[in-house]
C-alpha cells in the first residue's frame, strides 16, 4: 500500500524539510558541547539552573535523534514504514515535548524563587533536590503520555498518525494547565522583578555578606536571569502556536488538507528548539560562554 507525498500543501512540505535537514547535526554537537561543559566544571555542577539545562541540553539531544524520522515521515511512499514511524512518534514526541515542557518549569521556578527568595533558593535547589526534580519531571512525563495514550484512531483513511479529538484535546489542555500557564505566570513575573532585583538583593544580601560577595551574586543572578529568560521565551515562541492550532482544531476545525499542513509545520517549528537553547544560553551568559570556548580549545588541542 503507498501513499501520495504531495496530497498537503508544497510549500509546507519544503518548510519541513529545510528545518529537519538542518537542525539534527548543529542540536547533537551544540547540546553535547553544553552537556561536557556543564559536568566538566565543578561550579556549574552545584548550581541548580546549570543542572537544569543541562537536563533540557539531554532531552535536545534525544530530540535531535528523532528529527530524521520525521523527514522520513514527510516523504516515504511506503504507507506500512509511514505508519510503524508514526505510531513510534505518537509514543516518543509526546515524552520530548512533556519533559521539555517540565524542564523549562523547573528552570524559570527556580530563576524566580533566587529573585523572590535569595536566602531560599539554595535550600529549596540544593544538588540533590535539583536531581530529585529532574528525575521526577522524567516520571510524570513518561507516565503521564503513556497513562494518557490510547489506541490511535485515524481521523480519515491512510492517515494512522491522526489521532481523536477527545485525546488531542486532554493533552492540550493537561499541558496548557500544568506547563504554560504556570510559566508564563513566572516568566511575566521574572521579567517585572528583574528590574528591581540588583537594589532587592542589595538590601537583603548586603547586610550579612561582605560587599564583594554581595556585588558576585547580583551580577550572577542577572546573566543567569537573562540567559533563563531568553531560553524559555524562545520555548513560547516555538510551542505557542502549536498549541493554539490544536486548540482551535478541536473547538472549530474539520480534518482537512490545510490544517494537516499547517499542523505539520508548527510541529516542525517545534524542534528548532533543539539548537536555539544553547545558543541563545551561551549568548546571553558570559561566564558559561567563556567556559565552552575553553573546552572545545581543549578538544581542538586534544592529542590524537
Amino acid at each position: 500500500m503507498s501513499r501520495d507525498v504531495f496530497k498537503y500543501n508544497v510549500v509546507s512540505i519544503v518548510i519541513q524539510t529545510l528545518i529537519y535537514t538542518s537542525i539534527p547535526l548543529p542540536g547533537l554537537v551544540l547540546n553535547a558541547l553544553t552537556l561536557y561543559t556543564v559536568f566538566k566544571s565543578l561550579v556549574f555542577r552545584q548550581q541548580a539552573t546549570y543542572l537544569l539545562l543541562s537536563n533540557l541540553a539531554l532531552v535536545d539531544i534525544l530530540n535531535s535523534n528523532t528529527i530524521p524520522l520525521r523527514l522520513v515521515l514527510v516523504y516515504t511512499t511506503d504507507f506500512d514504514l509511514y505508519r510503524t514511524i508514526c505510531l513510534v512518534q505518537s509514543i516518543f514526541n509526546p515524552i520530548v515535548i512533556s519533559t521539555t515542557g517540565c524542564s523549562m518549569l523547573l528552570v524559570i521556578v527556580e530563576r524566580y524563587i533566587s529573585i523572590a527568595y535569595p536566602f531560599k533558593q539554595d535550600k529549596i535547589f540544593s544538588t540533590r533536590k535539583t536531581i530529585l526534580f529532574i528525575t521526577g519531571s522524567w516520571v510524570l512525563a513518561v507516565g503521564g503520555t503513556l497513562s494518557t495514550r490510547r489506541n490511535e484512531v485515524p481521523l480519515e483513511p491512510g492517515d494512522p498518525c491522526n489521532i481523536t479529538k477527545l485525546q488531542i484535546a486532554f493533552r492540550t489542555a493537561l499541558y496548557t494547565f500544568i506547563v504554560l500557564l504556570p510559566m508564563s505566570v513566572l516568566w511575566t513575573r521574572i521579567l517585572m522583578m528583574a528590574r528591581n532585583e540588583r537594589r532587592k538583593i542589595q538590601i537583603q544580601v548586603i547586610s550579612v555578606m561582605a560587599a564583594k560577595d554581595a556585588t558576585d551574586r547580583i551580577h550572577g543572578n542577572t546573566k543567569l536571569n537573562a540567559a533563563a529568560l531568553a531560553v524559555v521565551g524562545a520555548f513560547f515562541i516555538t510551542t505557542v502556536p502549536y498549541f493554539c492550532s490544536q486548540f482551535v482544531y478541536v473547538m472549530f476545525v474539520s480534518v482537512t488538507d490545510s490544517w494537516i499542513s499547517i499542523k505539520e509545520v508548527f510541529v516542525a517549528v517545534i524542534f528548532v528548539n533543539s539548537v536555539t537553547n544553547p545558543v541563545l544560553f551561551c549568548w546571553k551568559n558570559k561566564t558559561f560562554q567563556a567556559a565552552l570556548k575553553k573546552n572545545i580549545a581543549k578538544l581542538r588541542c586534544y592529542p590524537n
